[in-house]
């Protein structure tokens, strides 16, 4: 059993709202933006913050844990526990993304793809506690985590990550390919 039952409850209300927003609203930025609140209340729950349930692995690098996620690879809720220098090339989801801050900050750049396949910087916004971003399907945008020895997300897609088997990164300005890394994914509880 979880040292934290209220914390899998409370995922799993907030995933079965986030179904009942999108089915009554449809994906647009607005309903993204109502699950966007619901996802920072949740990271305000103090077990997010508890180092020993939640670890990092090894050298800082990316570790998910999986608070949720549906039977056929659909509605997927993770904590994503990283040191400092962990980055991502720019990529897609090919499916809506919430990431919500916990501790430290998440640097998130967003894109425009030019007419070459080339992405072009729109903006940034550092997501710490109390914060999050919405992405749609196409948004594209990369993470990194300069700041801080720590730095825990949740992070909310309408698909798996192992199921978002389309994604697109963009490893440097000229030429896209398919995004392959993932972080290790661990089930909790």
């Amino acid at each position: 059993m979880s040292t934290h039952p209220d914390l899998s409850v409370q995922a799993h209300e907030l995933v079965a709202r986030s179904r009942r927003e999108l089915t009554q609203h449809g994906l647009n930025r607005t309903s993204l933006a109502r699950i966007r609140e619901d996802l920072v209340a949740l990271a305000a729950h103090p077990a997010l913050r508890d180092a020993d349930t939640f670890a990092m692995r090894p050298g800082g690098q990316g570790k998910m844990y999986r608070l949720h996620e549906d039977d056929d690879g659909g509605y997927a809720l993770y904590i994503n526990v990283c040191g400092a220098g962990v980055v991502s090339p720019p990529h897609d989801h090919t499916t809506w993304a919430i990431i919500a801050g916990v501790e430290g900050l998440e640097h998130n750049t967003f894109y425009d793809i030019d007419d070459q396949g080339r992405p072009q910087t729109k903006g940034h916004k550092a997501i710490g506690a109390g914060d999050a971003i919405a992405l749609m399907p196409d948004d594209v945008h990369s993470i990194d985590t300069r700041d801080g020895e720590r730095v825990v997300c949740l992070h909310f897609y309408g698909l798996a990550l192992p199921s978002q088997t389309e994604r697109r990164a963009f490893f440097d300005e000229s030429a896209a390919s398919r995004y392959a890394p993932q972080p290790e994914i661990v089930s909790w509880p």
